[in-house]
């Protein structure tokens, strides 16, 4: 009887044991978990960059655009550009033998379209 109370001390000590041990693991699992979070970027985050850096890009080009603008003026030149319909029948253009025709595909100038 006294080997059966001697087990059974022994093996309630074996489970405390492992209570213990699970419960620190399991702290120590929750700390590793709220590390992972803080050191991930956050798809918020990364999507408020992704604004910023496409915001900054535009003001860059609007700038370029103003600066292209201001260089032809200097000559009396003014951009007018095409609808943008026209540009992309234009680079399609396609030849005969069913290459892409360059010659018409380009925007040359065109005698009759120097007033526009």
């Amino acid at each position: 009887m006294a080997s059966m109370t001697r087990k059974l001390w022994d093996l309630e000590q074996q489970v405390k044991a492992q209570t213990d041990e699970i419960l620190s693991k399991d702290r120590k699992i929750a700390a590793l978990e709220d590390l992972v979070q803080t050191l991930q970027p956050h798809p918020a985050e990364a999507t408020l960059q992704r604004q910023e850096e496409l915001e900054t890009m535009c003001v860059q080009l609007q700038r370029q655009v103003r600066e292209m603008e201001r260089f032809l003026g200097d000559y009396g030149l003014q951009w007018v550009g095409e609808p943008m319909d026209q540009e992309d029948s234009e680079s399609k253009t396609v030849s005969e033998d069913g290459e892409r025709d360059w010659m018409t595909a380009k925007k040359f100038w065109k005698p009759g379209r120097a007033g526009r």
